[in-house]
């Protein structure tokens, strides 16, 4: 992270661009679904811990 750049705090809303993200939805029961600054749906994992 460049120098200039604040860390965000804690609670505050990330966007988060994963290239792979098979690990980090394992992780979770369901995801949140957000547009536009609200939240439009939520997905259950029906796979959670299922990778092994």
């Amino acid at each position: 992270m460049p120098p200039d750049v604040a860390l965000p705090r804690l609670g505050d809303p990330l966007r988060i661009v994963p290239n792979h993200a098979c690990a980090v939805v394992n992780l979770a029961d369901e995801l949140i679904v957000v547009a536009d600054g609200r939240q439009v749906d939520r997905w259950v994992v029906a796979a959670r811990g299922a990778n092994t």
